[in-house]
């Protein structure tokens, strides 16, 4: 497989090379992308679909109103209730040689060069992908049209102290955010299609300190962007975010387009995740790179004539601050705080309290983020910053 860094300095730097480069590799893998759905299993879910911010249940056949709204879904115990967890159980604890339920301490069993290398060759392999489109049979079977990008994401993300000082390394491997932590951002900034599905499947238990963030109905938010994610000072409206709450075998829906990222992982344990895309109609895909995409339902097609042929005008903008339809974000640290010889002096409820200026994980400036039980929670991948002792 190529290196991650090259792939994305094709993409920024030469699209055109990309696209071709992409459309090639999409048509010669058919042969293999016919095997893999003609083998996948058809499983029914029958357990229960919740609306994360209201808590109600959502029947299946309002899930893809809501999801094009820009509601976030928990289906609970999905691979439980569709009876995938012993195939994930053997793969999983076949390739990385330990015990599946002690994935969230892979960090513990396995160096970070193991994580990787394991990590890399299974993301492709044909169990993998056979379990992905078994997935979406289970979640999305009843819609009359359905596609799979045969190009899902395993993300261990281990411990932030466990890979301090290697993120640079560990993005060229397998790229941002499978490992570490990817800052807020919309899944068409690295080139996906403008109507995709994210299928994000816990394979250990997830916190709000180790998971994920989102932005219920930001789809329409389109803030300024820079190598793949938010520029620093746009609003990312903290008060009105998703912070994920999952157990094992849970399954997160939501759109691609809403805003949503990582949560650097500040837990002892590794949050181990699969995730993957699909649609429910033909792909929009982005005007400089096309992903392995396959029709599965109601039959396989490979969608070669649409990958030679496409002329996808899709790009997604860069614009705006803050969004009109929530407003601008209010930002109590920039009122009550001020900086004095590179620190952030903090007015909080139990007075003063000094601070480092920027984030010590990749300095993004503190006034912008939040204060949380005496502690400045960044604004780009919420890393908690306790206060200077002194």
């Amino acid at each position: 497989m190529l290196n991650h860094r090259f792939v994305a300095r094709l993409k920024s730097d030469f699209p055109f090379v990309a696209s071709l480069g992409s459309r090639a590799y999409s048509i010669v893998r058919s042969g293999a992308n016919k095997r893999i759905v003609k083998n996948a299993t058809r499983p029914a879910f029958t357990g229960t679909i919740i609306d994360v911010m209201s808590g109600q249940v959502v029947p299946q056949n309002e899930v893809l109103k809501k999801l094009d709204t820009g509601h976030i879904l928990l289906a609970k115990d999905f691979l439980n209730n569709t009876g995938l967890t012993k195939d994930f159980a053997s793969v999983m604890s076949g390739a990385y040689g330990i015990p599946y339920e002690d994935l969230n301490r892979i960090h513990e069993l396995l160096t970070i060069d193991q994580i990787l290398d394991v990590t890399e060759k299974l993301k492709m392999d044909e169990r993998i992908l056979g379990l992905e489109c078994s997935i979406f049979y289970g979640l999305f079977g009843y819609s009359p049209e359905l596609y799979a990008e045969l190009m899902p994401n395993l993300r261990p993300q281990v411990p932030y102290k466990t890979v301090r000082g290697k993120e640079q390394e560990i993005e060229a491997r397998v790229g941002r955010g499978k490992m570490n932590a990817h800052g807020p951002h919309k899944d068409s900034w690295r080139f996906h299609p403008s109507n995709t599905i994210n299928v994000w499947l816990a394979l250990s238990d997830v916190t709000p300190l180790n998971g994920m963030m989102l932005v219920p109905h930001s789809t329409d938010y389109l803030p300024k962007f820079a190598d793949n994610e938010i520029v620093p000072g746009c609003d990312t409206y903290p008060e009105r975010q998703y912070l994920t709450q999952m157990s094992t075998g849970d399954v997160l829906l939501f759109r691609a387009e809403l805003m949503h990222g990582s949560i650097l992982n500040q837990t002892e344990q590794t949050r181990f995740a699969f995730s993957m895309r699909c649609t429910v109609e033909e792909p929009d895909f982005h005007r400089d790179f096309m992903y392995n995409y396959v029709r599965i339902a109601p039959s396989f097609s490979n969608l070669t004539k649409v990958k030679v042929a496409a002329r996808s005008s899709f790009e997604p903008a860069s614009r705006d601050e803050s969004f009109a339809d929530f407003g601008p974000q209010e930002r109590p640290l920039r009122d009550n705080s001020r900086e004095e010889n590179g620190e952030l002096i903090v007015n909080t409820p139990e007075g003063e309290k000094t601070f480092c200026a920027r984030c010590p994980h990749q300095g993004v400036p503190l006034r912008d983020g939040r204060l949380e039980n005496g502690r400045i929670v960044c604004s780009q991948h919420q890393l908690r910053v306790e206060p200077i002792s002194r």
